[in-house]
């Protein structure tokens, strides 16, 4: 490694630390925030909420460091060129290709980081939060509830409260939809219900039972016991399979699914491109940020900084847009996950080779 590169290097790296800080910081309080509703009604346990922010700790710096990455390499563009060093640099011999040799080597860093991030400690933190979640949701089974909507209790029973009393561990105002087979379900409605050991009580009610034919059958009933399945105590927006897996484990899950499941396949093959994705979106915003702070203003403003966080949100919604693409099938799960980096990639070379 030249002097060149170590005193860029020395340059980028407080400005890529404190922006990966502040974005993990930022992203971990947007997840408390989603869920401050449930945290202060629902009275969940404090140190609960703290160890389940705590594990979402290695998805935000997944998202954080190629951001961050392109941050310090930009504001080190930007300094060099606002006092004059970058022409010093031209002068002494060293051409534009050789000035980017350090912020690549950040982007493989940060890269690297990434890739480390979803290969273990990621998947392992977010199969961790999903048991912390089934562990406080068993032990207070109304968290699993919200007022108005329906939640599958077992494969012969969905039940809408109107009301919650986390408190008592109670459902009040109940509807319990019970499913007969081919015949229409009998609805169940009801002033309150409590929790069992493994069941739903359900305190006496009236029950309406429609036939195809027409003919309906009402009445007062006593007590509906209704099994609980433990799948069904799962917070809305909780984990998902794909994402407790390793990117070793989805390789060798895709390889199998090839073969015998192959309507598995696509979902694997996007999540798995999506991850390795990712951690290329730190090399490639790298590589960005000189020539764009440099083809605004020639790096003498905040301009061009300005701009590279417009791209970064651009890249996002790209990202966001493609995996949704790539869930319906409708693009491969290759284009849907690469796209947003091709697309960054052609930029680069466009202003690299105006500023060459």
């Amino acid at each position: 490694m030249t002097t060149l590169d170590r005193y860029m290097l020395r340059e980028m790296m407080p400005a890529f630390l404190l922006a990966v800080g502040a974005f993990v910081v930022l992203l971990v309080g947007h997840m408390l925030y989603t869920v401050v509703e449930v945290v202060v009604e629902r009275s969940v346990p404090l140190p609960s909420v703290m160890k389940f922010l705590a594990l979402r700790v290695p998805e935000a710096a997944s998202m954080a460091l190629p951001v961050a990455a392109l941050l310090g390499a930009a504001l080190c563009f930007n300094r060099l060129a606002s006092d004059g060093e970058l022409v010093a640099l031209r002068a002494g011999g060293a051409g534009f290709a050789r000035i980017m040799v350090p912020p690549a080597l950040l982007g493989l860093l940060a890269a690297l980081a990434v890739f480390v991030l979803n290969q273990q400690i990621a998947p392992r933190c977010e199969e961790a939060s999903r048991k912390l979640l089934v562990e406080t949701i068993s032990k207070r089974r109304s968290l699993a509830f919200q007022p108005g909507r329906f939640l599958e209790l077992s494969d012969a029973a969905w039940v809408y409260p109107g009301d919650v009393d986390p408190h008592r561990e109670r459902l009040m105002k109940v509807r319990v939809f019970l499913l007969r087979g081919d015949d229409p379900p009998t609805l169940v409605s009801a002033e309150d219900a409590v929790f069992g050991r493994e069941e739903l009580l359900v305190r006496g009610g009236t029950a309406i039972a429609p036939e195809w034919s027409g003919d309906v059958t009402w009445g007062s009933v006593g007590d509906i016991h209704v099994s609980l399945q433990p799948e069904a105590f799962v917070l809305p927006g909780g984990s998902g399979e794909l994402r407790e897996m390793s990117l070793r484990d989805l390789w060798l899950d895709w390889r199998e699914a090839r073969t015998r499941s192959p309507g598995r396949t696509a979902r694997l093959s996007l999540e798995l491109h999506s991850r390795l994705a990712l951690a290329g979106a730190a090399l490639v915003f790298t590589l960005l940020a000189g020539p764009l702070t440099l083809a605004v203003g020639g790096g003498q403003n905040l301009a061009g900084l300005a701009l590279s966080l417009v791209v970064v949100f651009a890249y996002y919604l790209l990202m966001l847009w493609g995996r949704l693409l790539g869930e319906r099938e409708v693009l491969p799960a290759f284009a849907a996950a690469w796209g947003p980096n091709g697309l960054l990639l052609v930029l680069t070379a466009w202003l690299a080779y105006r500023l060459r």
